[in-house]
């Protein structure tokens, strides 16, 4: 798998990883690497890493040789009876508060997406643009694919029209 490319992917990985963390108790370590994450990954066929706070990171690579990297949550939610795992994928980053422009645009963005959804995560004064999707927890193989395939290519469409780079 290839290596991150740069301290802003890092930085991106700490932001997702501190965002999407469980919020139904306050955590002083990392949930455990789910393996039921890992054993979708490995039917999938797909090369993985387990990042410092337990999630797992997919760094695949798209059309015109672009790369763009998944992160799967190992921690879950609860919602009723329903356990919610998030799949996120980063796009952009800019240094402060997205302006009311660009802010603007994710939410109308938003309205066209299926499932899923844009975020902004603010981390040490940088603003990260991640794109996200809830899905049940125990979900299978084929619906994690699903939810893989929708944040990495919106997140990625996104970054390249954004930013013209390839840097998440």
């Amino acid at each position: 798998m290839p290596t991150p490319r740069s301290a802003a992917f890092v930085l991106a990985a700490l932001a997702i990883g501190s965002v999407t963390a469980s919020s139904s108790a306050a955590q002083d370590e990392p949930a455990k690497a789910d393996p039921r994450v890992k054993a979708a990954l490995v039917s999938l066929k797909y090369k993985y890493s387990v990042t410092d706070r337990n999630n797992y990171q997919v760094e695949f690579t798209l059309k015109d040789k672009r790369t763009q990297a998944v992160f799967i949550n190992s921690a879950t939610e609860k919602f009723g009876k329903l356990e919610i795992r998030e799949v996120t994928s980063t796009a952009y980053k800019v240094k402060g508060a997205l302006s009311a422009e660009q802010a603007n645009r994710l939410l109308q963005d938003n309205n066209k997406r299926k499932w899923g959804g844009w975020r902004a995560v603010e981390e040490d004064g940088t603003t990260y643009v991640l794109y996200a999707v809830q899905l049940p927890a125990g979900a299978d193989a084929a619906t994690l694919d699903d939810a893989i395939d929708a944040v990495m290519y919106t997140a990625d469409d996104m970054e390249k029209e954004v930013t013209k780079a390839d840097e998440f």
